[in-house]
């Protein structure tokens, strides 16, 4: 089924089972009753929610069967006029770490309403069964509109003053504007090559290849400098959504860009397969510097050789295995890249190798 999950203006969550032609309303009596949602994330079957109660606390619910059934996983109590508490961004990454940023609004004038506000990081480590404050500092987070990681499980975080990078899953964050000229970032985006891009509040949309050291525009035919989400496409095009006129498309498509079919890239690196998890099927991509026998192995958590991908020479470039696990049990696998490239002019052998995990759910 094709499932689709948005969150609408009054902070009510809309469900389609059908790609979009229909839609269902959870403001209905027996869905998530009086939570205001502000985020939403999801990996499989299961949904994650987020926002504030009526009584001004936290609230964050599971569903693990696409939504047909909720249940409350945290809360953070509150007091919905002196100290609300909402749950504002919610992201998953493939290992199932997820992260939400959580506001504090609390008053500080009884007679002239007014309000401060400060924000933290909750983390859960198991797919959102449980939940832990970790970064809770008002001093050290501003305010966080969205969070993606890249494929070496490198946290990037857009913010009302710049791109945040964390490199322990949000424990200690960093920032890494490097020339971008507005600190307004409202949405970020991670390509399958990890290229950065970042829409902005002002300026439009920027990309880095550099892990945010430096930023290009990329903003040719952009009408509208105030971009709240970016997407990419199966073909590779670039969405950007704005504030006041509608979508845009890139005219090319960036993976294209990233990836020519000529290009040979000139460092050996394997990236997560995606998706992650999977069932049954996942893609693995890596890139050889050179010439060289390379293996692609699959391995079961007990060390065991499940599958032999790859097992032959190949010349430089940048390669895509599909991996079909019809026939194992749900669980945590390892795909191990071992390439072992013909000496250099110096005499030295080019040996590289690289483990990474994934999961199979079924």
């Amino acid at each position: 089924m094709g499932y689709l999950f948005v969150i609408s203006n009054s902070g009510t969550i809309i469900r389609s089972t059908d790609n979009g032609v229909s839609w269902f309303d959870y403001s209905q009596p027996g869905a998530l009753y009086d939570l205001i949602t502000y985020s939403l994330c999801s990996f499989d079957n299961t949904v994650l929610t987020g926002g504030y109660r009526g009584d001004g606390s936290a609230e964050l619910d599971r569903s693990i069967d696409n939504g047909d059934t909720w249940h409350e996983v945290f809360i953070i109590q509150g007091n919905f006029d002196e100290q609300r508490n909402t749950i504002m961004v919610l992201a998953a990454n493939k290992d199932g770490i997820v992260l939400g940023c959580v506001e504090n609004r609390k008053k500080i004038n009884t007679h002239f309403p007014t309000y401060v506000y400060s924000y933290g990081i909750i983390q859960s480590t198991d797919y959102g069964f449980t939940w832990n404050n970790v970064n809770t500092d008002p001093q050290t987070l501003p305010k966080i509109f969205d969070i993606k990681w890249n494929s070496n499980n490198e946290v990037f975080a857009a913010t009302t003053e710049g791109v945040l990078k964390s490199t322990d899953n949000g424990l200690t964050w960093s920032y890494t504007n490097g020339s971008l000229p507005t600190q307004d970032i409202r949405c970020i985006l991670i390509s399958s090559k990890d290229n950065i891009y970042v829409g902005t509040g002002n300026a439009g949309i920027f990309s880095s290849t550099d892990n945010g050291s430096s930023w290009n525009a990329v903003n040719q035919g952009l009408t509208d400098t105030l971009v709240n989400a970016l997407v990419i496409d199966e073909n590779g095009f670039l969405f950007a959504g704005t504030e006041h006129k509608g979508v845009f498309r890139s005219v090319h498509s960036i993976t294209s860009v990233e990836n020519p079919k000529e290009f040979f890239p000139g460092s050996y690196t394997l990236f997560q397969n995606y998706p992650n998890p999977f069932n049954p099927t996942t893609n693995i991509e890596f890139r050889i510097a050179k010439f060289g026998f390379v293996s692609l192995k699959i391995y079961d958590i007990l060390g065991r050789e499940v599958a032999n991908l790859v097992d032959e020479e190949k010349p430089a470039g940048n390669y895509e295995v599909e991996f079909e696990g019809t026939d194992l049990s749900s669980g945590i696998y390892f795909y191990k890249l071992s390439v072992s490239a013909l000496p250099s002019q110096d005499g030295q052998a080019e040996n590289y190798t690289s483990v990474k995990k994934m999961i199979l759910l079924k």
